[in-house]
This record gives structure tokens, C-alpha cells and sequence, in this order.
């Protein structure tokens, strides 16, 4: 048994595709059924039910996946360990990132990174959105993600898009709204829409008042969104609205499953750029751009559908 068959066991588990986890482990399909039907034929039992409603977990497949979480990070630890004293040091890359989604794609390329740099350790620095890319031009973090990649300056950063996310309509499950297939200016009558401020993130301010802006008469637009959880409890009890990217959307159903709905809108082709981005002349640059693509990799996992090719 190796290492690699219980990754591969691991990421089964929670895909439960052959076909995706074939890909994301560079395998064939095929390739990928002989490995399990032969780890299983070792084993003696079956870690998976395979039948006309896919694939599913048996009780002693659950059971020998928990298992193989624990061998796979004592293997990794193990690693780290190794290349620590080998090498008689740790190297460190600090990433600067907005809580969402960044936190998601950080936490998931970290997994990713340490497997191939297991002696580099990536410290997570959270900064207010509209801090973020401050940091990095001031050198407070070697690296960031970043919702405005635009507003760095280009001839100083490397900049390698993630996400491009597109904004949709935000609104607790129990809104008329939330039952519709889309939402179209006219949909938004009367109805009181939260809004970032215009110090917090501008474009985003301006991207929501220029869609609304048609209907600004009949619409109450409230200027006073300063961070990612404030809009929750409003739009939760007393019914308000929000425009935000998707990808925000889904931080918001991860935590409070079931709460929320998001619709997307029509009318509406601005989208939010997420990045990653470094100074050129940084002397991590090759340590940077493996994290960068590890970071991509991670984005193809967490959002599929709205990741940069």
C-alpha cells in the first residue's frame, strides 16, 4: 500500500467521481478503478459501493478513509520534519488574502503546496479588503490575494488571475426573490438593496449603483456594508438584499447552510477578479509561482465554473 493509493482513496472519497478524481490525480479512469479494485482486493473488504446511483462510501470504506487521513498527514508531517533538519532551516512565504475566498483557497493550496515544498511553511495574514493590496506594495507580505488586482501597480507586481466571479442577487431562502430563476431590474421594485461603501471596495459600489441606477427612485440603496458578515443579519430578519459575487455567496451558505439563496441577475456583466499577485522583484519569485499555481489548482477545485483558464 502507498501513500499514493491513499490520496487517491481520500480524494474518492469526497468527489465520489471516478471521473474527477481520475483527473485531478493525472490518472485514466481506468487506470483509477484497477488501483482501488486492487487496494481492495488487499484489504478484503470493499471501500466503495459502485451501482446504477454511483458511487458511495461503505460503512468500512468510512471507516478506513478515516484511517487514511491520519496516515496521510503523519506521512506529510514526517516529511516537513525530514526536509527541516536536512536542510537546517525553514523557509517562509507570508500571503496576504480578504477573508473570502481567499481563506478558501489559501487553506486548500497550502494542502497542495506542502506536498511538493514541505519545508517551505505559508503563513496566512488576514487584511481588510481595502488593505490588502497596501500590504504588498509596502512589502508587509510577500504575496496577496486580492479582489483589485487593477488598482496594483503593474510594472512593480505579478499578477495571475484565479477567479473571475460573476455578481448575482443575495437573499435570505424565504424571499419571494429567491424562488425566481433570475432577477431582473424591474424584479428589485421597492425593494431596500445593502451595498458596500464606497471607501471599502469603490468599484464594487459603483458596479451596484450602475445597475441599479434605472430604477434609483424605486429602489432604497443603503451605503454601509464595511465587511463580509455585516449584510447577514439583515438580510436574514428583515428581508434586505445584497449584490455581491458569487463566490461570496457560497461563504455565506458554507457557514449557514439552507439560509440563504443567490440568484443571478439579469442585466448585469461586471464581474469580480480575483488574483494572486507578488512584487517582480521579490527573491521568493520561484517559491511564488509554484504557490500561484497550486492557488489555480485550488481554484478549479473550490469554484468550478468561474476559474481563469
Amino acid at each position: 500500500m502507498q501513500i499514493e493509493q491513499l490520496e487517491e482513496i481520500i480524494d474518492l472519497s469526497e468527489t465520489l467521481s471516478f471521473t474527477h478524481t481520475a483527473e485531478r490525480m493525472h490518472l485514466s479512469q481506468p487506470a483509477l478503478s484497477k488501483r482501488v479494485k486492487r487496494l481492495e482486493r488487499d484489504l478484503g473488504f470493499s471501500i466503495f459501493q459502485r451501482d446504477q446511483n454511483g458511487v458511495q462510501l461503505t460503512e468500512m470504506g468510512s471507516r478506513f478513509v478515516l484511517s487514511a487521513h491520519k496516515v496521510v498527514q503523519a506521512y506529510r508531517e514526517m516529511l516537513q520534519e525530514a526536509q527541516r533538519f536536512s536542510r537546517g532551516k525553514t523557509e517562509k512565504i507570508s500571503v496576504g488574502f480578504i477573508w473570502t475566498p481567499g481563506a478558501q483557497l489559501l487553506e486548500e493550496a497550502r494542502k497542495l503546496f506542502s506536498v511538493k515544498h514541505p519545508f517551505v511553511d505559508v503563513e496566512m495574514v488576514n487584511f481588510e479588503f481595502d488593505l490588502v493590496n497596501k500590504a504588498l506594495v509596502e512589502g508587509r507580505v510577500d504575496a496577496i490575494i486580492t479582489g483589485c488586482p487593477e488598482d496594483l501597480p503593474p510594472k512593480m507586481c505579478e499578477i495571475a488571475e484565479l477567479i473571475a466571479d460573476p455578481f448575482c442577487l443575495f437573499c435570505s431562502i424565504g424571499h419571494p426573490l429567491a424562488k425566481l430563476d433570475y432577477v431582473t431590474l424591474q424584479d428589485l421594485k421597492h425593494e431596500t438593496v445593502l451595498n458596500v461603501s464606497r471607501s471599502y471596495w469603490p468599484r464594487h459600489n459603483e458596479t451596484v449603483r450602475n445597475y441599479l441606477e434605472p430604477e434609483a427612485s424605486n429602489i432604497e440603496i443603503i451605503d454601509t456594508v464595511n465587511d463580509i458578515n455585516t449584510p447577514t443579519m439583515l438580510i436574514k430578519t428583515d428581508g434586505y438584499l445584497t449584490i455581491a459575487p458569487r463566490v461570496l455567496c457560497l461563504y455565506y451558505e458554507e457557514r449557514a447552510p439552507g439560509s440563504f439563496a443567490y440568484v443571478p441577475l439579469e442585466g448585469i456583466d461586471e464581474q469580480t477578479h480575483i488574483a494572486v499577485a507578488w512584487k517582480r522583484d521579490n527573491a521568493k519569485h520561484e517559491l511564488l509561482e509554484g504557490l500561484a499555481a497550486e492557488l489555480k489548482r485550488a481554484a478549479k477545485i473550490l469554484f468550478p465554473g468561474e476559474h481563469c483558464e
